[in-house]
């Protein structure tokens, strides 16, 4: 009994450990374009893969990050340990970001794995 038991603690460790990989990544993974509302306008590509990593391109100047979903909410965590909240809403992403400004991101293609 002790073995069987020992078995499937075992088994629960290792779906507990497995699920967060298995999270569905919603409507949001995909390629975006977007601007920067603020003083210094430019063009911006976002792309999340459903994989969880992302990049967002600015110029030639290509920015990777993981990211995750959180209901509405987008988060972006970049390699230096900053973590990018925006708001995901009908096919849109809209963050705000520090000193730059406000930048919103329309939807341009589905991305699948």
């Amino acid at each position: 009994m002790k073995h069987s038991a020992y078995q499937l603690f075992l088994l629960l460790c290792i779906c507990i450990a497995v699920l967060p990989g298995c999270e569905d990544k919603g409507p949001a993974p995909g390629e975006y374009f977007g601007r920067f509302d603020g003083e210094h306008a430019q063009r911006i590509d976002l792309q999340l893969d459903p994989s969880g990593q992302g990049s967002w391109t600015i110029d030639d100047n290509r920015i990777p990050f993981k990211w995750e979903s959180q209901s509405e909410q987008i988060l972006l965590h970049t390699e230096a340990g900053a973590i990018i909240q925006g708001r995901l809403s009908q096919g849109q992403i809209e963050f705000t970001i520090p000193g730059a400004g406000t930048a919103t991101f329309e939807k341009v293609t589905t991305r699948q794995e």
